[in-house]
C-alpha cells in the first residue's frame, strides 16, 4: 500500500506494523488525519512501537515555533463531547436507567441494552442517526479521554456504544447460508465490556440467523413476549431478505414476487397498519414459502436449478399437450439450455440464439404452437438470471 504521496479523505484506521521515521513516519500516519463527510478524525493502530520514532518526528516538525494554532483545542474537544453526549441522550427514552451500568451483571446489561434497541430499531433513520451520534462521540472521546473531567460521563458513553453496536449487529443480520466476510472490530468500541451483551441473537429469542427457526413455536414466542419485538423484526427482516438475494437468480418470477411482499409488509408496519405481533406473523409465513421450497425439490424429484423451470411450466399446464410427467419437460428443457451455455452468452446474441432454439425443440409437439414463443420467453429470461455467471 503506498503510504505517502496520496491524499485519500475516507480512510480512517492506520495499522503500522513497520519501523518508519521522520518525514515518512509524520507523512505516512497524516493518511488519515482529512476530514471526510461524517469523519472527524482518524485512528493509529500501532503493531510495532512507534512511539519513541514519533515523538523525535513531531519535535522536529513542530519544534521551529510555528504560529498556527491546533485544529481544535482540549477545552472546545471537552465541549463537544458533552454536548455529544446530550444529544446521544435525547435519542434513549427517560425511563431507560442505566445510570448504575458498571455494578450491573451482564443479563441485566442485555435487557437495558434491548430496551434501547427496540426503541431505535423500527425506523432506519432513527437508527441511522443513533450509529451516527454514537460514532461522533466515541471519536471525541478519543480525543478527550485522558481528561479526569469525563469520567461522570463515561457511563453514558458505555451506554451508547452497547446499544448503537447491538444495532449495527441487527441492521447487518445475514442467513446463515450467506458466506459471511471476515470484519475488523471498530476500535473506537474497545470499552465494550462483553460482547454477549450486544448480541442480538440472544436479545431477540433467535437460536440462529436461518430461516429453519421461524415456525409456529418461535410465533408463540413472540405473542407472549409482549415488548422487544421491534428487534425481533429487524433481525427477522434482514434474513429473509439476506435468502431471497441468495435464491434470487434461481427464481427471478417467484422471488421477486416475495421480496415485494416482503417490503409491503415492512411498509405497513412502519405505517402502523400491522402491529409488531402481526408483522412477526407475516414474516414467519413469507419464511414458511421458502421454507416449501427446499421441501418442493426433493417431492418433485427436482434439482434446485429446475424447480424454477418448473414453476414456469406448471403455471402453463393448460397449454402443455404431452401426457405424462412436467418432471421429465423440465429435465430436457434444462438439459438443452446447458447444453449450449458458453463464457459471456448472455452478451451474444447467436449464443441466445442457439439456446432458444434448443429449448423449442425440446418444446415442440409439447407446447401449443400458438404460446410456444410466450413460454420460451420465460424460459429464457429465467436462463439469463439463473446462468449468466456460467463458465465452462
Amino acid at each position: 500500500m503506498w503510504l505517502t504521496g496520496f491524499d485519500a479523505p475516507c480512510v480512517h484506521t492506520m495499522y503500522v506494523d513497520k519501523i518508519m521515521k521522520g518525514h515518512t513516519l509524520m507523512q505516512a500516519i497524516t493518511r488519515t488525519n482529512r476530514v471526510f463527510k461524517d469523519k472527524e478524525n482518524g485512528v493509529i493502530v500501532d503493531y510495532i512501537g512507534i512511539g519513541d520514532n514519533l515523538k523525535s518526528a513531531t519535535t522536529k516538525y513542530t519544534g521551529d515555533g510555528g504560529k498556527g494554532a491546533p485544529t481544535i483545542d482540549m477545552e472546545q474537544a471537552l465541549e463537544l463531547f458533552f454536548n455529544q453526549v446530550e444529544y446521544c441522550k435525547t435519542m434513549i427514552p427517560d425511563t431507560i436507567d442505566y445510570s448504575n451500568w458498571k455494578a450491573l451483571r451482564d443479563a441485566d446489561k442485555v435487557l437495558l441494552v434491548k430496551k434501547g434497541v427496540n426503541h431505535l430499531i423500527k425506523y432506519d433513520e432513527d437508527a441511522n442517526n443513533f450509529m451516527k451520534a454514537e460514532k461522533k462521540l466515541s471519536g471525541l472521546l478519543s480525543i478527550v479521554k485522558s481528561q479526569p473531567a469525563i469520567q461522570d460521563y463515561a457511563v453514558h458513553v458505555l451506554y451508547a456504544q452497547h446499544v448503537s453496536k447491538a444495532v449495527r449487529n441487527a441492521k447487518s443480520v445475514k442467513s446463515s447460508r450467506s458466506e459471511q466476510q471476515k470484519q475488523i472490530k471498530e476500535l473506537i468500541s474497545q470499552s465494550i465490556d462483553s460482547d454477549d451483551i450486544v448480541d442480538v441473537f440472544a436479545m431477540a429469542g433467535i437460536e440462529k440467523p436461518d430461516i429453519s427457526i421461524l415456525d409456529e413455536t418461535f410465533l408463540l414466542g413472540a405473542k407472549q413476549e409482549k415488548d422487544g419485538n421491534a428487534l425481533k423484526i429487524e433481525i427477522i427482516k434482514n434474513i429473509l431478505k439476506d435468502e431471497i438475494k441468495l435464491r434470487l437468480h434461481k427464481n427471478i418470477k417467484k422471488y421477486t414476487s416475495l421480496k415485494e411482499e416482503l417490503e409491503k409488509v415492512i411498509e405497513r408496519y412502519h405505517n402502523n397498519a400491522l402491529d409488531s405481533y402481526a408483522t412477526i406473523a407475516e414474516l414467519v409465513e413469507r419464511a414458511k414459502d421458502l421454507q416449501q421450497d427446499d421441501k418442493r425439490t426433493e417431492e418433485l424429484g427436482l434439482s434446485e436449478e429446475e424447480l424454477a423451470f418448473y414453476d414456469i411450466l406448471a403455471a402453463k399446464q393448460d397449454i402443455i399437450k404431452e401426457k405424462g410427467l412436467m418432471q421429465d419437460i423440465v429435465h430436457d428443457v434444462v438439459k438443452a439450455v446447458k447444453k449450449n451455455l458458453q463464457l459471456d452468452w448472455t452478451k451474444k446474441e447467436n449464443a441466445k440464439a442457439a439456446i432458444r432454439l434448443a429449448v423449442k425443440k425440446e418444446l415442440r409437439g409439447k407446447v401449443s404452437i400458438t404460446k410456444l414463443n410466450d413460454i420460451l420467453a420465460e424460459i429464457m429470461a429465467q436462463a439469463e438470471g439463473q446462468f449468466s455467471d456460467w463458465s465452462a
